[in-house]
């Protein structure tokens, strides 16, 4: 298996979802999603063309969906400092960094595409305790 050296701060995020889903839930969880995060880094490194572009769908700001899908996303946050997002106009636009946490089908409608973002927010409390206010 290929190894990957993490950022000090990309080794700390991991450090604190294990400990948050040790109190949460147990330790055999924290460890099944400490595994499934590395084997999804280990892919990525592997792969880094991995993923489609999505031109079925619209753009909207806020949203991995759209013709440029996350680049798109993260190019308008870059530009604008905040791509509208209420929560990132007080942070320093120099300073953002971000985890891609899935991959989804290019065959997933967009509705579903919704969803499945919709899921991470409540799963990783990002609206109480991230950067999320979508």
């Amino acid at each position: 298996m290929r190894r990957c050296i993490l950022a000090p701060e990309a080794a700390l995020d991991l450090v604190e979802i294990w400990r948050y889903l040790k109190k949460k839930a147990n330790v055999e969880i924290a460890e099944q999603v400490e595994r499934a995060i590395r084997e999804k880094i280990v892919f990525l490194a592997s792969m880094p063309g991995a993923g489609h572009c999505r031109r079925d769908l619209t753009d909207e700001p806020g949203s991995a969906c759209g013709t440029e899908n996350i680049l798109g996303r993260w190019q308008d946050y870059r530009d604008s400092g905040h791509g509208g997002n209420k929560k990132l106009k007080e942070r320093d636009p120099n300073d953002l960094l971000f985890t891609i946490l899935q991959r989804a089908s290019p065959d997933m409608e967009r509705d579903e595409l919704a969803q499945l973002e919709e899921s991470w927010k409540i799963r990783l409390h990002t609206r109480d305790h991230g950067l999320n206010d979508n």
